[in-house]
This record gives structure tokens, C-alpha cells and sequence, in this order.
């Protein structure tokens, strides 16, 4: 039986060892999500605590290791919003705050002021002259903007992330940056939080209730009882991921 992912220290969630250095190129994703893959379950109970968060939330965070349908969940939401929505994938190579703010100007579909080599001209260090390189970008939207950023967990230099809660911060109300982490990140959101900007959804938010696992048996054409449906999902604890295999098994 599949059994949930735990950290190191046998508690749920992601370890919080650093990722390992190395070399990583810059990738940049059009302002598409990532397209469904097998089955899929539509997570209504999530989707309506997000379609009806305030104008204010700026920043949303959803931490969890992977298999608990944090893209799927996001995808799901931005499908159905009038917001523009823009997708980065991160990858190590955007601890750079200067690549970051780059790429960010880039997936929000503005130019910018471009270097010979395509590039934003901007300085070196993570201050306010960055942050502000994106918020124009966003601002010439003309709309609320969701900007999207995969797999954040792979970034683990303090200037970006403080970046990244800087951005928030400023952002036009009714705009959002929304965080997929695979790992608890190491930023500072407290003062977000207190001022009620700030939302994380984590491992207990993004498990299946019966309901969810239930309907992803119908998905996979299968027809289990209720109780044995239960017990899958006391087994797996709600791990989506391993219900899928469990299933596939039974």
C-alpha cells in the first residue's frame, strides 16, 4: 500500500534540506498551466475557498510534497478566473534575484527594457529598482494578473524569495502570486499574514476526503464499496497520489 510522503524526521510534509548547487538554466513557461494529465478530480471543496478570496490576499501558497495536486489545484482555479494568468517554472538558476525579475517581466508578456542579449537592464542586487521592474509589467496588464510560480521550492537564496514578498506586497488589488512548493519555503510572511494577505494551503488542505476519493474511483472506472473506499483513504491518509496507485492495485 502507498503510504504518504514524510520528512526526515518522520513528521508529514517536505524535508527542509537545501536543494543541491549546480548549474541551471533559466526556463521560462508561456502563460499557460501545465495541461491535465490521467485522471483528474475536480477539487471543488479547494476551489471555492480560492475563487472567493478577498482582493487583498496578494500572496497564496500551496506546500506539499509532490502527488497532492498542488498544479492540478491552481489549474483548476485559473481556468476559471477573468484574471490574466502567467506560469513560471522555477528552477535553481532564478536564486538570481536579477533572473528572476527578468523572467517574472518576461511571463507578464511585457518587454521591457531589453539588453543586446535579451535580458531586462537591471542592477545587480535584489532592492526596490527590481521589484519595480515587474510591477510595471504587471501594471500594463490592464487587469488583475495571477502569476504562477512552479516548483519555488528549487530556489533557496533569501534575496529572491524577499523578492518574491516584495512583489506581493506591492502588487494592484485583486493580483496574486501564487507559490507551489514542494517544501516549507524559508521567507518571511509574517507581516502578510497578520495583515490577512497571506494564504498557504498545505498537506492537510490538499489531502481527498472521502467525497474527492470516491469520485476518483468513478473516474478510474472502478466500483468500491463506501466502507472499503474509507478505509483506501485511511490507509494512504488522503495522499491523492497514493490512492491512484492504490487503486491501480486493487
Amino acid at each position: 500500500m502507498a503510504s504518504r510522503p514524510t520528512d526526515r524526521r518522520g513528521r508529514r510534509g517536505a524535508p527542509d534540506a537545501a536543494p543541491a548547487a549546480g548549474p541551471h538554466p533559466l526556463t521560462v513557461v508561456p502563460d499557460s498551466a501545465p495541461s491535465a494529465a490521467g485522471v483528474e478530480v475536480q477539487r471543488e471543496r479547494l476551489l471555492r475557498r480560492l475563487r472567493v478570496l478577498p482582493l487583498d490576499v496578494q500572496l497564496v501558497a500551496l506546500v506539499a510534497p509532490r502527488g497532492y495536486g498542488k498544479t492540478t489545484t491552481v489549474r483548476q482555479w485559473t481556468d476559471t478566473t477573468q484574471d490574466a494568468v502567467h506560469w513560471l517554472s522555477v528552477t535553481a538558476g532564478h536564486g538570481d534575484p536579477a533572473g528572476l525579475a527578468n523572467d517574472l517581466a518576461r511571463v507578464s508578456s511585457a518587454p521591457g527594457s531589453w539588453t543586446s542579449d535579451g535580458r531586462l537592464a537591471v542592477p545587480d542586487r535584489p532592492d526596490e529598482s527590481l521589484a519595480s521592474q515587474v510591477l510595471a509589467a504587471v501594471r500594463r496588464v490592464g487587469r488583475p494578473v495571477i502569476v504562477v510560480l512552479d516548483d519555488l521550492h528549487r530556489v533557496w537564496s533569501r534575496p529572491a524569495l524577499e523578492l518574491v514578498i516584495s512583489l506581493a506586497e506591492q502588487l494592484p488589488a485583486g493580483s496574486r502570486i501564487v507559490a507551489l512548493s514542494d517544501q516549507r519555503l524559508r521567507w518571511r510572511v509574517s507581516w502578510l499574514m497578520t495583515q490577512g494577505r497571506y494564504l498557504e494551503l498545505g498537506v492537510d488542505d490538499l489531502t481527498f476526503d472521502r467525497h474527492e476519493a470516491e469520485a476518483l474511483t468513478r473516474e478510474m472506472g472502478l466500483r468500491l464499496p463506501a466502507d472499503a473506499v474509507e478505509e483506501l483513504v485511511r490507509r494512504t491518509e488522503g495522499w491523492p497520489l497514493g490512492l491512484q496507485l492504490a487503486l491501480r492495485a486493487a
